[in-house]
């Protein structure tokens, strides 16, 4: 917002620059090309920010309103208390942004909830996720994220993928401990049309590390932007999210990465009462390439 403040005032500045050469009669000595050239950049550079005026409007919004509602002689006095907390706001916003491996906005499971609400309601594309909980612990730690993700579907969206970054004796014995949940997982993932891919915990941890990910818990929404994901290990710690943008580095890490965990990964399939871990075919490992390029890429 201060930024676009600043590049208001410097194309007023540039205007008045303008207004001095033209009632100086200095205008009109320029060549014709130098003056479109400076008609070109001033109606895009306004438009440009127009539209992001236009893109801040809720925010604009909320300020004139308070600005109308608050009698003139207690504005001052309501800034002052609402400014700590915009500035809890914009700490909040850097953390949220911030790539460090330790870094990240801490949140309650209700705020984690809400923000995926938001992902999913503006994702326009099909989902990749990766995770390394167990089927029965994801369904504690994120009790609507399918769900949320199903009513997504109804935009007309084909296929999801969620990679579980497990060992398969670790998913079989959770199976046979946590019946119920495990198979709400799985029925959920099924009814959403949500395929399951588990894969190689240890090749997954290696590659990430690698290429630097902060972590191996992530969402790709609508192959633009991505939400790593920090779950806490113990009651009493908070979860942590962060939030990238699919640039041209990003993208190709996380294509990377993926990529690289198709050879050693195994369908996911329950079928009479029994867990059984299908390996992925040489056409189901092309599909998953060709999804990878198409969305990522």
């Amino acid at each position: 917002m201060v930024q676009l403040f600043y590049e208001i005032l410097w194309i007023l500045a540039a205007l008045f620059i303008v207004y001095l050469f033209k009632a100086k009669g200095e205008l009109g000595h320029l060549p014709q090309e130098v003056l479109g050239h400076l008609v070109v950049f001033f109606v895009s550079y306004s438009l440009m920010l127009l539209y992001r005026l236009y893109s801040l409007r809720k925010e604009v919004s909320i300020f004139l309103s308070h600005h109308k509602q608050i009698p003139k002689n207690l504005r001052e006095l309501s800034l002052g208390f609402l400014r700590p907390k915009m500035e809890i706001f914009l700490a909040q916003s850097r953390s949220l942004f911030n790539p460090s491996k330790n870094g990240g906005l801490e949140v309650t499971q209700d705020e984690m909830e809400e923000f995926v609400d938001i992902c999913f309601e503006r994702s326009t594309k099909s989902y990749i996720g990766s995770d390394s909980n167990l089927p029965s612990v994801f369904m504690k730690l994120y009790p609507r994220y399918v769900v949320t993700q199903n009513k997504r579907r109804h935009k007309g969206n084909s296929i999801d993928y969620r990679f579980l970054l497990i060992e398969q004796a670790s998913l079989k014995g959770d199976y046979e401990s946590n019946r119920s949940q495990f198979m709400a997982f799985y029925d959920e993932h099924s009814v959403a049309n949500i395929k399951l891919i588990q894969t190689d915990p240890y090749l997954a941890n290696d590659a990430a590390k690698q290429l630097k990910l902060s972590s191996t818990d992530f969402g790709i929404f609508d192959g633009s932007f991505v939400i790593f994901f920090h779950t806490p290990n113990r009651p009493e710690e908070s979860y942590r999210i962060q939030l990238i943008t699919m640039d041209k580095k990003n993208r190709e890490t996380l294509f990377t990465f993926l990529k690289g965990l198709v050879k050693s990964s195994h369908n996911i399939s329950v079928d009479d009462k029994s867990l059984t871990f299908p390996p992925l075919s040489k056409r189901e490992q092309q599909v998953l390439d060709d999804y990878f390029e198409a969305i990522i890429i």
